[in-house]
């Protein structure tokens, strides 16, 4: 008894920290994580209460914030469609769209998004996601309505300079962006996507120096933010300081795997030290989110044909060339490969013709 009834007390604390979280760090991630809420004694605490109640929707959708914030986006859609079947809120539609959104299911997401809507209109975090995802989407319209109803029901809230902000860095308003991003830091110092996209713009204006130092500024607060991370090693790229370069972007990846530049960097890095198999490891995870980057599809060829996977580099090397007609490199590779096979099959069939002649035969053509 007293063992359930320190799991309901837990569990209520961590419905009040997620929902207080979630509203100062919606999506964004704009301050460092509650290591308490989230961690595995969490979760089990939470399963624990699910397996006493599996009728309770508040256990159910604490499950569902657990793995949305760890980005296990079908375990939390199974959490959230428990709840939903016990009880329709509006904070259930809103988390059930979170996670049609980072399922890419954006038709039901946006679905889900209008019911939460539809029972809140005006609710601070729905407002705030129906910004972002129409951000996501490129609508820039849809957008900038959320925005002003979000700036009438909420003028004092830091995160719109934010998302002001946000929006101005991908409608490519250089100026606004500046000014709305540098204004959203002093407004609230721990908003580390703030940093993260000041140093991304100057990366992007070729201003490295300045990316870095924002990068820097954003990693003292969250030390271990990837995009942060991924931002450093662009930027120390571009001053053509390679050894550190890596060293982020080892970081990064280690992080995020999802985050291609960082394991393209590597794998390439590999192949030009000759490290093949490592550099096919790193290759391939790049190929997994971004495939159609230049170059890939020669390294990852080249790394197949070193290995004495033949085959497979001349798929790869036919990709290329697909990809980019005029890559002349590619194009040799596929070429020489090619016609290495064919002079080895030609050489194998005369070798197996001549063992195939009677000795007499051999001892004549002698």
């Amino acid at each position: 008894m007293l063992k359930l009834k320190c799991i309901y007390i837990i569990e209520a604390i961590l419905i009040l920290g997620a929902c207080t979280e979630q509203k100062a760090n919606f999506l964004v991630h704009e301050n460092p994580p509650i290591d308490a809420l989230y961690s595995f004694a969490s979760l089990q605490t939470l399963q624990e209460a699910w397996a006493n109640s599996p009728k309770k929707d508040m256990v159910a959708y604490q499950l569902a914030v657990w793995h949305l914030y760890h980005k296990e986006y079908h375990k939390a859609n199974y959490f959230i469609e428990k709840a939903l079947e016990i009880s329709e809120k509006a904070e259930y539609y809103l988390l059930k769209a979170q996670c049609e959104n980072g399922l890419k299911n954006f038709v039901e997401a946006r679905k889900n998004l209008q019911k939460a809507l539809k029972i809140r209109k005006n609710d601070f975090l729905t407002l705030l996601f129906a910004f972002h995802f129409a951000v996501e989407q490129s609508e820039w319209q849809e957008a900038e309505k959320y925005l002003q109803i979000f700036e009438k029901n909420y003028p004092e809230a830091t995160q719109l300079t934010f998302a002001k902000g946000k929006l101005a860095f991908l409608k490519n308003d250089t100026l606004q962006a500046y000014h709305f991003l540098q204004k959203a830091i002093e407004q609230n110092p721990t908003n580390t996507e703030s940093y993260k996209l000041l140093s991304q713009l100057y990366n992007e204006q070729n201003q490295p120096t300045k990316a870095l130092e924002w990068a820097n500024k954003g990693l003292k607060i969250r030390n271990l933010y990837d995009s942060l991370l991924l931002e450093k090693a662009l930027a120390f790229q571009k001053l053509e300081e390679k050894d550190s370069a890596a060293k982020y972007f080892l970081k990064a990846y280690q992080q995020n795997n999802r985050l291609y530049q960082a394991s393209f960097f590597l794998g390439e890095q590999a192949l030009k030290t000759e490290k093949y198999q490592e550099a096919l490891h790193f290759l391939e995870n790049a190929y997994q989110y971004a495939p159609a980057l230049p170059k890939i599809n020669y390294f990852m060829g080249l790394c197949h044909e070193k290995l004495g996977r033949n085959e497979l580099a001349l798929d790869f090397y036919r990709k290329a060339i697909k990809q980019d007609a005029e890559d002349l490199i590619a194009r040799q590779a596929f070429y020489f490969l090619k016609e290495k096979l064919e002079q080895e099959r030609m050489k194998r069939l005369q070798d197996s013709l001549w063992k195939a002649q009677p000795a007499k035969e051999q001892i004549i053509a002698k």
